[in-house]
């Protein structure tokens, strides 16, 4: 059975390439990393309908993963939008929720190598 990803253009089997989240999942590494708001905020957008598109073919493990890269990036992008009201620790709080973000993605893709 194969299931079309519209957005994306990927295709997924029974058992998902891994090779291809592999790479999605780095590019949105390397653009979580960058320094601008407005390409992380886009980027934490794009990433919750990626996941939101790929939960529903994944179990166990990776699942339970992935619903915590959701929960990051949820108020990842909950405290972006907020930031004017909590102007003062709003840095740091970005930060050590783009770290947790990171550090989940990484998890998975190490999951995936293994």
């Amino acid at each position: 059975m194969i299931i079309p990803l519209k957005r994306y253009n990927m295709y997924f089997d029974d058992i998902i390439n891994a090779s291809l989240l592999r790479s999605k999942y780095e590019e949105y590494e390397r653009i979580l990393s960058s320094n601008s708001i407005l390409e992380i905020r886009v980027a934490v957008r794009d990433f919750l309908t990626f996941i939101r598109d790929i939960k529903a073919y994944v179990s166990g493990n990776l699942r339970a993963i992935i619903e915590r890269q959701e929960k990051i990036a949820k108020e990842l992008l909950l405290t972006i939008r907020i930031r004017y009201l909590i102007i003062f620790a709003y840095k740091a709080i970005v930060n050590r929720l783009v770290k947790s973000l990171v550090n989940a993605i990484k998890s998975f893709v190490s999951m995936l190598t293994a």
